[in-house]
């Protein structure tokens, strides 16, 4: 077998169009909204086994988690309640690689790091997301108030009884997202800071009443609808599914979408997408994809004059 590496200079690879390799959980809901929740340093909270990769969290599991984390932590209880949130805004606008300084959640992931077993939850049902206040209240058995800064720095607040306080942060979309952010995480960090400084535990929660990306399932493959990709244009019916890898569970973990995938050796050319979509054939033996490897391989015969070609 003739092995060619991706990286080699004897083959030179271009993809027209669109390529989107990527590795990841893929969440099957069409609306979804992250939730963050947690309590402040030296309080408790179960631990909560957190959800599957790709389940979408319901109001009803929803209401469960919120019941087993009150059974222990503070019922000083804050709701952020932002316009729009999706799990997009934290992989944009938070910090990666290591990069914390432009991170637009710096007190919000401030108090996820000090706060003991915080929960996250990727994929919140957005019909979910409306119930979180009346959740809450019926946990705590009060009605919820709605405060902004200034209205908050006015209330004593008292640790003998429990309380529901739910603060509202505006959303935009566009040039102007991570400014607004920014002054979303400042105005978190200031309501913190004034439980803080009246020695009050409490248990937070972040999250958005709708998603400010949504969400449509994308078919996999036939018969089975598994993904998700940003609403843009309605897709076409035209459109080739992708090169699909599975884990050991059988579930998508390496997608490969191409239009024209051109390869060229030995003063020979071909395209390679042509044969690898929407064909029976497996020609991904030899892929791997797991917890701590994901390596796609892609296999050929009889392609740029040769009896067989191997893409890794």
């Amino acid at each position: 077998m003739t092995e060619v590496g991706m990286r080699c200079s004897s083959l030179s690879t271009m993809a027209f169009t669109s390529v989107l390799l990527f590795i990841c959980s893929i969440y099957s809901c069409y609306a979804q909204v992250p939730l963050l929740m947690w309590t402040s340093d030296g309080s408790n909270m179960p631990h909560l086994a957190q959800p599957a990769a790709g389940q979408t969290v319901s109001g009803g599991q929803l209401a469960s988690y919120l019941k087993s984390a009150l059974s222990v932590a503070p019922h000083s209880v804050l709701l952020f309640l932002q316009d729009k949130l999706s799990m997009e805004d934290f992989t944009m606008y938070g910090g990666v690689f290591g990069n914390k300084q432009n991170s637009a959640f710096l007190n919000v992931e401030s108090a996820l790091q000090m706060s003991s077993n915080p929960l996250v939850l990727p994929a919140l049902d957005w019909s979910a997301s409306h119930s979180i206040l009346e959740l809450f209240q019926g946990e705590l058995g009060i009605p919820a108030v709605h405060i902004d800064l200034s209205t908050l720095k006015e209330i004593k607040l008292n640790t003998a009884q429990p309380s529901l306080l739910a603060v509202h942060l505006p959303y935009t979309a566009g040039d102007q997202t991570k400014e607004l952010l920014l002054k979303n995480d400042a105005i978190i960090g200031e309501v913190l800071d004034v439980f803080k400084s009246q020695d009050v535990p409490y248990t937070a929660v972040y999250t958005g009443l709708k998603p400010s990306r949504v969400i449509e399932e994308t078919p996999v493959m036939a018969g089975r609808s598994m993904g998700r990709s940003l609403l843009q244009a309605p897709p076409q019916s035209s459109v080739k599914p992708p090169l699909v890898v599975n884990n050991t569970a059988g579930q998508p973990c390496i997608l490969l979408w191409a239009d024209t995938l051109l390869a060229r050796y030995s003063g020979n050319q071909d395209d390679l997408a042509r044969d690898i979509f929407n064909a029976s054939a497996d020609f991904t033996a030899g892929s791997v994809c797991n917890e701590t490897l994901s390596r796609l391989v892609i296999n050929y015969q009889n392609v740029l004059n040769l009896r067989s070609l191997q893409l890794m």
